[in-house]
């Protein structure tokens, strides 16, 4: 038995990621046979690793919501399941995706794994841990494709807040459930300098999503609300206490970020925002 679930992935040089990636959704039960991989202009091996394993591969330029919406075009099957290249699905993600979807269904989020080797990747982790089972923090992953498309899909106008816009436009379409299956995210940054670098671009983008969703952006960028989810556990800070104080470190630094928010961004790679004209979903 086949999934009735297409894969999407927008990659952008990511050869170091892509193959796990991919073959954590090969081995899926039931497996997907429409796994989509929309490139951005890689630079290095990760169309020619992307081919060997036998999916679809898209190529357009590089805007990580442009690439979902196209390889939403392109993907054959009732529901989507849009998945970065730096994550990989635990078993039965997928399974989940098709008890999940029914018809009062709109969307299925999952709660998500920061991991990678470094120590400021630990600090990441550790972040995450405590923002599982956060509604405003999560954004479901998981479609019907029909809806998505009448929705015009990923606002390509923006970044980083890209999820959260299209999670609470899809609410009119019907509930937003939460799967227990596990996606990990493979974190890449080595030192602060790489994460301020990483989210400097994103930050361009929070004034526009604040003006889209007042209510929900109050809540995402509320430095109160964030310690207040911290707070609730405090044993595992007590536990943590070098983990802790890094967090808080890096909070601050992105924090500083959020309120410098109107300056001007350096973009790289798929963090490059477009005029809303270039969505292909968008009817002219």
């Amino acid at each position: 038995m086949s999934s009735n679930i297409s894969v999407v992935i927008p990659t952008y040089n990511s050869a170091l990621v892509i193959e796990d990636c991919i073959k954590s959704v090969l081995m899926q039960i039931p497996s997907p046979q429409d796994i989509v991989v929309c490139d951005g202009g890689s630079q290095d091996q990760t169309l020619e690793l992307a081919r060997r394993l036998k999916v679809n591969v898209l190529q357009t330029q590089a805007n990580r919501s442009l690439q979902r919406n196209l390889g939403a075009l392109a993907a054959k099957n009732d529901f989507i399941l849009f998945l970065d290249s730096d994550m990989r699905l635990s078993s039965t993600v997928l399974s989940e995706c098709e008890q999940l979807m029914k018809e009062e269904v709109a969307g299925v989020c999952f709660p998500e794994k920061d991991v990678g080797l470094t120590f400021w990747c630990r600090v990441k982790g550790f972040e995450r841990s405590f923002y599982e089972n956060v509604w405003w923090l999560e954004a479901a992953r998981c479609f019907r494709r029909s809806d998505f498309i009448f929705e015009t899909g990923f606002n390509v106008e923006l970044i980083s807040t890209e999820d959260w816009d299209l999670d609470e436009r899809m609410k009119k379409y019907g509930k937003i459930v939460r799967g227990k299956s596990y996606i990990y995210h493979e974190e890449r940054f080595s030192s602060v300098n790489g994460f301020i670098h990483k989210k400097r671009g994103y930050s361009s983008n929070f004034k526009l999503f604040s003006q889209l969703h007042p209510e929900r952006a109050r809540l995402c960028f509320s430095v109160v609300k964030r310690l207040c989810l911290f707070l609730k556990k405090p044993f595992r800070i007590l536990l943590h206490p070098i983990l802790s104080i890094c967090l808080v470190y890096l909070g601050i630094k992105e924090f500083m970020l959020v309120n410098k928010s109107s300056g001007t961004a350096h973009f790289s790679g798929m963090e490059k925002p477009l005029d809303a004209s270039f969505n292909p979903l968008k009817v002219k």
